[in-house]
């Protein structure tokens, strides 16, 4: 079965310009179906793939800007070169106090000067929240976990340290206890909640400190 033929449409340029113009040429149906799912596929991977013009995985990237600092381990990396597209960070093997928690204020405000622009990031997968997740470099090329264990602004993600080679897991682990000796940061409360505790507390309607 032919389509009946209508008035051609003099804007070919548009979507519905072509639309009106694949039926006007009295295609057959199916073909004109076909057509019209290739036009649509092919716009709807144009906008994803302008939506994710982000880093591959496992590729190191300087920030131009950084912005958007959630937290002590959560940023928005604006990319240079030609990637373009600003994307989620979320800081591989910490866990940073969550809003309101004590030390939450001093930690996001570390992370603002650690993750500058001209910081780098290495993301190695993304996680459910659509984040990459990365390893921050600062401008002189240290590691930002290191810095942020160390000064007590942040947890050992132990239920991700499985992701770590075990040198740097074994460092991690360590900076973390000599912080909690000295009483650094986040330490020196009398009963420290992890961020991981105080998220479990919210989500079944508690308050956490």
């Amino acid at each position: 079965m032919l389509l009946s033929a209508f008035p051609v449409a003099k804007d070919t340029s548009s979507v519905r310009g072509k639309c009106a113009m694949l039926v006007s040429e009295a295609r057959p149906w199916w073909l004109v179906v076909a057509t019209l799912l290739a036009m649509l596929f092919q716009g709807c991977s144009t906008k994803v793939s302008q939506r994710q013009a982000v880093p591959s995985i496992g590729q190191a990237i300087t920030c131009k800007a950084t912005s958007a600092h959630h937290d002590g381990d959560t940023f928005t990396c604006s990319p240079d070169g030609s990637y373009g597209a600003p994307f989620v960070v979320r800081v591989a093997s910490i866990d940073a106090p969550e809003a309101g928690q004590p030390y939450w204020r001093v930690s996001r405000t570390r992370l603002r000067e650690l993750a500058a622009p001209g910081s780098s990031v290495e993301c190695y997968k993304v996680d459910r929240f659509e984040r990459r997740v990365c390893r921050l470099r600062t401008i002189d090329g240290r590691d930002a976990a290191n810095l942020m264990l160390s000064e007590g602004l942040a947890w050992y993600l132990e239920d991700y340290a499985d992701e770590d080679v075990v040198v740097d897991r074994e460092r991690y682990r360590h900076l973390q206890a000599e912080a909690q000796r000295a009483k650094r940061g986040l330490w020196a409360e009398p009963a420290p909640m992890s961020p991981k505790a105080c998220r479990q507390r919210r989500q079944a309607g508690l308050s956490c400190r």
